[in-house]
């Protein structure tokens, strides 16, 4: 059993009917049995991971003996309180496409809103949130927030920066959330459900948190978050903990500046993905040294947070160039000496790469200016990026020894070697405006939005609403291509008028493609796309 994995807890259930019936058991099931005659009824149920007494005051206290209706209007007024966050007041003219985006968009706000799921409940004597902690092997109950169900690999990428942009209490309550793992277990999960769990690589954990921080979201103890960054960029994690806490291989990614191929068929995605979290942690730290109000009770730090910003910056320049084959113009597996693998094949997948290829995890948005010192400019970047959309959309199965499903949905949107249907591309599109040619990027991340997006379909994974978070900030014309920086890029809102509601938010820092404006009265964010239609998609020339 993983040891990181507690089997400590029991779902607590009470239920009550409006019907008269009989209960029939059978093994763990309980069921209730009907009279032939009925055919509507009513049940209710309240679950708790603390106790049977604590389930049965969830019950009452959230359902009591409201009728169904009550339940559901409820229910619906919560929902489209938090759809209406980002409201599309004028999606210009009324087409069936306009009509279908709108659906595509408010149900990828849905599903991006679905998670990370709360575990904690309001107690039945105090009132007061706390929780059942599966992070703790006594199964010990604690106070304040705790949410689970989430995967840091895939949700760090779009659907963080959409919290962080339209939802900033709600992420500080997150945030909280996953610092009470951390203080409760030792470390931020890699990936929870509901506790610890080994899969994956990286620790996209910090890159959350580091985000938080440097978006100055409020709600959680800034301290707690820098211990819980160092702990994960300087300690070597317990050897049977695999990838469920910590950075597995720190010691060999610390000391050789990258994981070497040998027996590792993870090397290079886990030496830049931990290179990603160095990034963001150095980021974090670096906004830490000049916030005079966390400086006042902890100025101690201040020569530390310097010192661990620059080893952090230090190893990822190393990991991105050590992962670097100047032969390719990729990155590839390599031996300790850095020699590349004889029997590297870009489009094979596995045998350094998780879930995809070379191609696929090149271009780290965080090495933007380190790429373009590799490549040696901004245009031979940028032509290695034509090249990518360009080639065909052939794949190798490599150390999967099989198709896999993220094979053939790239194979299948046949954009080159551009795979939307998996989270680690879902940035190259946007890199084009970053190195200066946006409308490429606008014509891209157009295509994309009429042929990988339908009402009843995604071109791939929808990890925790990641795919749909997606689509949300690239019809808003917001795409944050780096997480742990203030950042997001601009391109062509798919909707003539949309508002944000940013109440108590930060200030963007973005490229001016697209016209903003602020209420000068309110907190609302103007988003106005100006003579853009289905076909003048470019916001200038």
């Amino acid at each position: 059993m993983d040891r990181l994995h507690f089997e400590n807890f029991h779902l607590f259930i009470t239920t009550k009917t409006d019907k008269s019936a009989t209960i029939e058991r059978h093994g763990s099931s309980i069921c209730y049995h009907y009279g032939s005659k009925e055919r509507v009824v009513l049940v209710s149920i309240g679950t708790s991971l603390i106790s049977q007494a604590q389930s049965k005051y969830n019950l009452e206290s959230e359902v009591g003996n409201r009728p169904f209706e009550e339940i559901q209007e409820e229910t619906q007024l919560i929902w489209n309180k938090l759809l209406n966050r980002v409201n599309i007041v004028d999606p210009g003219e009324i087409t069936s496409d306009v009509s279908k985006n709108l659906m595509i968009f408010y149900t990828g706000l849905y599903r991006a809103l679905m998670f990370p799921r709360r575990l904690d409940e309001k107690d039945l004597k105090t009132g007061q949130i706390v929780h059942f902690s599966p992070y703790d092997s006594g199964g010990k109950v604690y106070p304040g927030s705790l949410v689970t169900d989430n995967g840091f690999w895939d949700t760090f990428r779009t659907v963080y920066p959409l919290l962080g942009l339209a939802y900033r209490s709600e992420l500080g309550f997150i945030i909280e959330g996953w610092l009470n793992a951390y203080k409760e277990g030792g470390w931020l999960p890699s990936w929870a459900s509901p506790g610890y769990r080994n899969c994956m690589v990286g620790t996209y954990a910090d890159v959350v948190v580091a985000d938080a921080i440097i978006k100055d979201i409020k709600g959680f103890d800034l301290e707690v978050a820098r211990s819980a960054l160092k702990k994960d960029a300087f300690n070597e994690p317990p050897g049977y903990a695999g990838s469920a806490i910590g950075k597995e291989g720190l010691r060999e990614y610390s000391q050789n500046g990258f994981m070497a191929a040998s027996g590792n068929t993870e090397s290079v995605s886990r030496s830049l993905d931990f290179g990603f979290a160095d990034f963001a942690t150095a980021r974090a730290y670096d906004y830490l040294e000049t916030n005079q109000e966390y400086l006042l009770q902890n100025r101690n730090h201040l020569d530390e947070l310097r010192e661990d910003s620059k080893k952090l910056d230090s190893r990822w320049n190393r990991a991105v160039e050590s992962c670097f084959s100047q032969t390719h113009g990729l990155m590839a597996p390599k031996s300790r000496e850095r020699s590349v693998v004889p029997s590297f094949d870009p489009v094979e997948w596995g045998n350094g790469f998780v879930e995809g290829n070379s191609w696929h995890h090149s271009f780290p948005p965080y090495a933007l200016k380190k790429l373009i010192e590799l490549y040696g400019s901004e245009k031979k970047l940028l032509a290695k990026l034509h090249e990518l959309m360009s080639v065909t959309s052939d794949f190798r199965v490599g150390s999967y020894h099989q198709e896999i499903h993220e094979m053939t949905e790239m194979r299948t949107l046949a954009m080159g070697q551009y795979g939307h249907n998996n989270q680690p591309s879902h940035h190259i599109l946007y890199l084009f405006a970053l190195l200066g040619e946006k409308e490429y990027t606008e014509q891209y991340v157009r295509e994309v939005i009429n042929r990988g997006y339908g009402v009843d379909f995604y071109a791939g994974d929808e990890d925790n609403g990641e795919q749909g978070a997606w689509f949300v900030l690239s019809a808003l014309g917001l795409f944050s291509t780096t997480p742990g920086t203030p950042d997001y890029v601009l391109n062509t809102p798919l909707f003539k008028h949309v508002v944000i509601d940013r109440s108590n938010n930060y200030n963007l820092v973005t490229q001016n493609y697209a016209k903003l404006n602020n209420d000068p009265v309110g907190n609302d964010f103007h988003i106005i796309a100006m003579n853009a239609d289905s076909l003048n998609i470019h916001t200038t020339k």
